[in-house]
């Protein structure tokens, strides 16, 4: 304790403190601010740019626009507040809406011809779309990746350079040469434990909910932290309405609702999204009729958000997640049972306290529960469950019109409990073994952002992290970075430490809700890792971008488990261990009006080193892809149709096979009865699984139907059939001389699969 107080005193004495008389000085010199640029983008229902339409901008005065022939406008105002934009054109209906503006602010805007406007996406203007930090708005879901007819965010997000595909049955985010389990995901500034459901055909989020996503690679904020990897950030969509709109969708997966709602007129606004999936209807269906039994596996989901905007007390924001998912299969080997559910709940509130200075308060929870039931077999009874609280407070003070920074506070206090009853093999042992681990989790932030010339900006900030479970750890964690801007090209430096004080334990190798989080504790210590990043974009013209990043990522006190049945016992064995992840990316983009081409190449290596595995011997892990390659088209033709094309190709995933095989004989060989053939696994991750490659096609075609507009999505998956291979498997067979030897076969499961949707926006 002695050793913390001091650590503590040390970090306010030297840092915080003479922060805070500084600002106290400048505030006290009376400087003066640089004015907020305040941009728009008017698209229509095809994401089409809307040209010449007339803008309002009103921010203490009114100021009046005209979007150019790319649909943009520009307009700066004096200092941070609300701000209300109006945009009137003849064939669209008036778009209306009011918020708060704190800094450089870029606003998509998409004008409805049926007289319902919909989205509107604010994004900060210091978050580039690079290779770094990739931000993805609703406009962008309504075109972009469709898994069969339906937006899929992480399949957009694959896309993208450094980022891998997964199989179809294991969906979730490998960055830059790590695990899925390295990957923060944070809905309205709350972090999610365990959205699966099964299958990556099915999306993992309704995007008809989300206003826009955030993906850092690096150059991270002090105010997130605590993953390896990456951190992604979901905004829910906080837009005023002012009249009542809504739509629904139906595919050949899922069907959704969604309901905008306007509580109080230009005050309060409510965002209701449903959405239910049907197979175990289907299933339910083939199996009444004396068929081969399919497994009953269907989710439901909700999404709502509240927001409430206020002159002078800010911006209130709340927001619910739920999602619950169940799957029921029996057969004459094994009887299934599983339901698990996700609760989310978060709460915003953003203030500006002066025109300099800027609050926000966060409180948030969120659970994770899981329930399974094997029997026939094996019987076993499992429940999995996280849940965690958190609490963050932030001031953002602009110092001068150079200077601005962030304080804050964060703090987490989660449990993890696990019970399994088991009965191994037909006995009569059913006593419950029960492990429960809670972990509180304090951190104190600070963020300086510093523009000493017009095309120079540095960024550097710290985060104390204090983690106690069984025992405490403590770590100061630094972020510096720097942005130069020369001639048309744009460099950026960045160096960042990260820490993660959870685990992630994947039993059965793949994304599965079966998945266990395991907190730091004194035999297992928080993983390290420290990351080295440079970038160099340019804009050649308007519409094209081209961007190269390298980076090395250096990791250490990693976490591998190495046994432990997690049907009949909650010990697990692990070992520590060091790695890398090292890469070069790059990628372009190129638009016009109608076409939109996106590509990248990925070319990178990842390794890791443990001292009992492979004796001790570098290897490569799962998820290290080598190359990767996608090409993305969008082409718009006239108004009501437009067609997607994506591509992709990558290096398969590492995987375990066997290296010989033991004959356990009972009978007459020769005879081809009464043997049992055992692999015999001596090495770890020894196989490289072929090439994986995929091509998707699609049309969408808008229409009014009964004053309300109207959208037909329909497409091939897989269009060229490529069966992608899932995982290997070995069959016996017995030769003429009577020898017995295993024949190697690929397991595919999704051949080429035609697609069709129906979505009604009223």
């Amino acid at each position: 304790m002695e050793y913390f107080q001091i650590h503590l005193r040390n970090f306010f004495f030297k840092r915080i403190t003479p922060l805070v008389i500084y600002l106290f000085l400048v505030h006290s010199t009376g400087s003066c601010f640089s004015q907020i640029l305040v941009s728009g983008i008017l698209c229509d229902s095809t994401a089409a740019r809307v040209e010449y339409a007339n803008v309002q901008v009103t921010a203490g005065k009114s100021y009046f626009l005209t979007s150019d022939s790319l649909g943009r406008f520009f307009q700066s105002i004096a200092a941070p507040g609300s701000v209300r934009i109006q945009v009137s054109q003849i064939n669209f209906s008036p778009w209306d809406s009011t918020f708060m503006v704190n800094n450089d602010t870029t606003v998509v805007i998409t004008l409805r011809s049926s007289l319902k406007n919909i989205k509107e996406i604010i994004i900060s203007a210091g978050k580039r779309n690079d290779n770094n930090t990739i931000l993805i708005s609703n406009n962008d879901f309504s075109f972009k990746s469709k898994s069969l007819g339906e937006t899929d965010l992480l399949g957009i997000l694959q896309q993208k350079t450094g980022i891998a595909h997964s199989s179809e049955v294991s969906p979730g985010l490998n960055v830059r040469g790590m695990q899925q389990g390295n990957t923060g995901i944070f809905f309205g500034g709350t972090e999610l434990f365990g959205i699966n459901h099964i299958l990556s055909i099915y999306p993992q989020f309704n995007s008809d909910a989300i206003g826009n996503v955030h993906l850092l690679k690096a150059d991270f904020d002090p105010c997130y932290s605590g993953y390896l990897s990456s951190v992604m950030l979901i905004e829910p969509d906080h837009k005023l309405y002012s009249e009542f709109a809504g739509g629904a969708e139906l595919g050949i997966l899922n069907a959704k609702l969604t309901l905008n709602v306007p509580v109080v007129r230009d005050k309060i606004s409510a965002k209701i999204s449903l959405r239910r999936s049907y197979f175990d209807l289907i299933a339910d269906a083939y199996n009444n009729r004396g068929k081969n039994v399919l497994p009953k596996y269907g989710f439901s989901e909700i999404n709502t958000s509240l927001v409430w905007h206020t002159v002078k007390k800010g911006i209130f924001s709340l927001d619910f997640f739920n999602t619950a998912d169940k799957i029921k299969f029996d057969d004459n080997d094994l009887s299934l049972f599983s339901r698990w559910k996700n609760y989310l709940v978060s709460g915003k509130w953003n203030v500006p306290l002066s025109a300099r200075t800027n609050f926000e308060l966060l409180a948030g929870y969120t659970r994770f529960n899981l329930n399974v039931i094997f029997t026939k077999l094996f019987d076993h009874a499992i429940q999995n469950d996280i849940s965690q609280g958190n609490v963050s407070a932030k001031v953002t003070y602009r110092v001068t019109n150079t200077l601005k920074c962030d304080l804050g506070t964060d703090f987490k206090l989660s449990r993890l409990n696990l019970e399994a009853s088991s009965a191994d093999f037909g006995t009569v042992d059913s006593s419950p073994v029960t492990w429960k681990v809670p972990a509180e989790n304090t951190a104190l932030f600070e963020n300086i952002q510093w523009f000493p010339a017009r095309k120079l900006k540095f960024k550097a900030g710290s985060r104390l992290e204090i983690f106690h479970s069984d025992t405490t750890y403590m770590d100061l964690i630094p972020f510096i970075s720097a942005n130069y801007d020369l001639y048309g090209y744009t460099l950026n430096l960045s160096y960042s430490k990260q820490i993660q004080y959870k685990h992630l334990f994947i039993p059965t190798g793949i994304n599965l809700p079966l998945n266990i989080w395991c907190p730091s504790q004194s035999d297992v210590p928080p993983e390290k890792a420290s990351h080295y990043n440079i970038s160099v974009s340019k804009t050649i013209s308007d519409n094209f971008n081209l961007s190269v990043s390298a980076y090395y990522i250096d990791l250490k006190d990693l976490t591998e488990f190495l046994e432990g049945n997690y049907f009949t016992s909650l010990r697990f064995t692990t070992d520590l261990g060091h790695g890398y992840s090292k890469g070069l990316e790059t990628g372009f983009t190129w638009k016009t009006r109608n076409i939109e081409i996106e590509g990248g190449v990925t070319i990178s290596k990842s390794k890791r080193k443990f001292p009992l595995i492979n004796n001790g011997v570098w290897f490569s892990p799962p998820f290290d892809i080598r190359h990767k390659a996608d090409f993305n088209v969008l082409y718009r033709c006239g108004n009501k149709w437009v067609f997607t094309l994506s591509q992709f190709i990558q290096d398969g995933f590492v995987m375990t096979l066997p290296t010989s095989i033991f004959i356990h004989q009972t009978g007459d060989i020769a005879a081809n009865s009464n043997y049992e053939i055992v692999p015999v696994y001596t090495t770890r991750y020894n196989f490289r699984m072929p090439l994986s490659h995929r091509m998707d096609l699609s049309a969408s075609y808008s229409f009014n139907w009964s004053g309300s507009e109207a959208v037909i999505v329909f497409g091939i998956y897989n269009l060229y059939n490529y069966q992608n291979p899932y995982f290997i498997y070995f069959t016996p067979q017995v030769q003429d001389n009577s020898r017995i030897f295993l024949q190697s076969r690929k397991k595919s499961l999704l051949p080429m699969i035609p697609f069709v949707s129906f979505k009604l926006t009223f």
